[in-house]
C-alpha cells in the first residue's frame, strides 16, 4: 500500500519546488516544519483566505508535476538510476540521477525555470546533471 511520502515530492525537492515557481496551493498534500520539523500535511487552504504561510510547502505528485511541465519533454529510464531527459529545446539530451520518475521529472521543472535571482551565479539545484552532444 502507497504510503502518502511514497506518492509525493521529498521535502527538499518541495522546498526548490517552489523557489523555481511551482504552483502553491494546488496539492493535496504539503509539507510543514512548523513544530516537529519536516512533516507531511494534508492542508488545504481555500483560496479566498489568500496564500499558505511561508513555512508551508506544495507536496506534488507525479501527475501534478507532469502537467507543469512543457509538453515537449520526455523522460525515459536511463542506466542506474538516471533519467535521460530530452526537452526539445537547446539541451540535446539531459542526464538526471533520480530515485523515481516523480523527484526525475521535478529536477526537470526546477531546471527549465532557470535559476531564482538568488541563484544567478550558479547553475540549477540539482544532484547530477549532465549534458551529452
Amino acid at each position: 500500500m502507497n504510503t502518502p511520502e511514497s506518492i509525493c515530492v521529498d521535502f527538499l525537492t518541495a522546498q526548490k519546488l517552489k523557489e523555481a515557481g511551482f504552483p502553491q496551493g494546488q496539492s493535496v498534500l504539503c509539507w510543514s516544519n512548523l513544530i516537529r520539523g519536516p512533516e507531511l500535511l494534508y492542508f488545504r487552504i481555500p483560496a479566498h483566505l489568500g496564500p499558505k504561510p511561508e513555512n508551508l510547502w506544495d507536496a506534488p505528485t507525479l501527475e501534478e508535476v507532469l502537467r507543469e511541465l512543457p509538453d515537449t519533454v520526455s523522460l525515459l529510464r536511463g542506466p542506474e538510476g538516471s533519467w535521460l531527459v530530452d526537452a526539445d529545446y537547446e539541451i540535446a539530451c539531459l542526464v538526471i540521477d533520480s530515485d523515481s520518475l516523480l523527484n526525475g521529472a521535478a529536477q526537470v521543472y526546477i531546471i527549465l525555470q532557470g535559476p531564482t535571482p538568488d541563484e544567478n551565479k550558479s547553475p540549477p539545484s540539482v544532484d547530477s546533471e549532465r549534458q551529452n552532444p
